[in-house]
């Protein structure tokens, strides 16, 4: 529908009348899609290193991973291009498996798997502020013990930085559908521009630069051993194996070595006296269309679950001049914000890839699912290599659950005992009769 329709004060529409804005451009939905390549490349290298114990299974680790993007891009294609409806893989599980399952994705997104990523991305990009910016002091710190794991938890400046980026972009996008993507545009261009810039002074310019450090192997004291700590590491960046010995990497900046410079950082101080500087310059843009990204794309999941009587009705309202889900939108980044207060980048990430790894495997088994169901549903696209691509993508997929489980016992649970609070909800949904007030099947999205 036209983007300025219900734009007036004479045309005033109910609420849950009003429709999505289409305001998006196949140059906003590349921006939106390279949103992938985000701020773990500037952080995660560090954890790996002392999960997998050498630079050539980080890097196997790195190509596997773009294999399993890959297989999970292609899967999810067909079922967008089928279904494009708000929501994404709310709407795909829905069709799929009924109401429960498509609930418990969108409650676990809203309330970790979307609102952890904010939170982490938060995090990190104040960690990397205070390169420019005093922003060290801590005023509690406190150690807890769960499941036989000291999880160390602290509240300061950096915490409340973190709250803050996280309101700016829910109210950038609250503002509208253009300025968002216009956010978005302009971060993704100078993101890919500093990532080039680490990347070719490590290569070009670096001054300790060598292959040889590519051959080093060291055993990290605080690493798990096997096939599981394999399966937990996914992301990583070779120019930094190239800028910097193996034994340097081990102890930049994790949940291990809070303090220490992130591995970006280190890596670029090795062609420049402003490394950190640079650096931290380059991952606060990654930061925000990070940022900007997810919110922008996850408050439309709780809009579609409120619209089908799914969740708190309030949030299926439209803003009545910029026609985006401003209640969803508002909702999601309150609580990332109560998520960046209560811990560090890898513990939230870990916590959310739990979940993420979780739905995965659930969304990619609904193609199988929907080819048999809706048989005569358009098809503008479909996977190539069916049906062995996606049964390997889901059994990857399943495989990673059960490998954070295993690996990460206390995040997992967090994360388990967050998506069963939703049941209770689910039937107080239910029971209050608002889906069959608000399931329209037929409406547009």
């Amino acid at each position: 529908m036209s983007s300025t329709a219900a734009a007036s004060p004479e045309t005033e529409i109910a609420p849950q009348a009003r429709e999505l804005v289409r305001g998006l451009s196949l140059r906003d939905a590349i921006a939106l899609v390279l949103t992938v390549i985000g701020t773990g490349v500037f952080l995660k290298t560090a954890t790996m290193a002392q999960l997998v114990g050498s630079p050539s299974n980080v890097l196997l680790a790195w190509v596997a991973a773009g294999l399993l993007s890959l297989a999970g891009a292609l899967t999810y294609a067909e079922l967008g291009a089928m279904m494009p409806e708000a929501g994404g893989e709310y709407v795909f599980l829905r069709e799929a498996y009924g109401d429960l399952p498509a609930f418990l994705f969108g409650w676990s997104s809203v309330m970790l798997i979307a609102s952890g990523g904010l939170a982490a991305v938060s995090t990190a990009l104040a960690s990397f502020l205070a390169s420019f910016v005093p922003l060290n002091a801590v005023w509690v710190t406190h150690d807890f013990n769960l499941l036989g794991q000291v999880v160390h938890w602290r509240f300061g400046i950096q915490q409340i930085v973190a709250v803050a980026m996280i309101l700016l972009f829910a109210g950038v996008n609250a503002r509208g559908i253009r300025l968002g993507s216009r956010v978005q545009w302009v971060a993704t261009v100078a993101k890919l521009g500093g990532i080039a810039i680490i990347v070719f002074g490590a290569f070009l310019l670096s001054r300790t630069g060598s292959w040889e450090h590519l051959k080093t192997s060291e055993v990290a004291r605080i690493a798990p051993a096997g096939v599981g700590a394999f399966g937990a590491a996914l992301i990583t960046n070779l120019a930094y194996f190239y800028a910097l010995p193996f034994s340097e990497i081990l102890t930049t900046n994790s949940t291990a070595y809070r303090d220490a410079l992130p591995v970006a950082a280190a890596a670029a101080q090795t062609f420049s006296s402003y490394g950190a500087q640079i650096v931290s310059i380059a991952f606060a843009i990654a930061a925000i269309g990070a940022l900007n990204a997810i919110t922008m794309m996850n408050a439309r999941v709780p809009f579609a679950m409120a619209r089908d009587g799914l969740f708190f009705r309030q949030l299926g309202n439209l803003s009545p001049t910029s026609l985006v889900p401003v209640n969803a939108i508002w909702f999601l980044g309150i609580w990332a914000s109560v998520l960046a207060l209560a811990g560090t980048f890898d513990q939230i990430t870990t916590a959310a890839i739990f979940g993420v790894w979780l739905f995965t495997a659930l969304v990619g088994s609904s193609l199988f699912i929907l080819r048999n169901k809706l048989p005569a549903a358009p098809r503008r696209y479909r996977t190539p290599g069916y049906p062995v691509v996606p049964a390997l993508f889901v059994l990857v997929a399943l495989w990673l659950v059960v490998n954070t489980v295993t690996a990460y016992p206390v995040e997992s649970v967090a994360g388990l005992v967050l998506m069963a609070l939703g049941l209770p909800f689910y039937f107080l949904f239910r029971a209050s009769g608002w889906l069959a007030r608000a399931r329209m099947k037929d409406r547009p999205h």
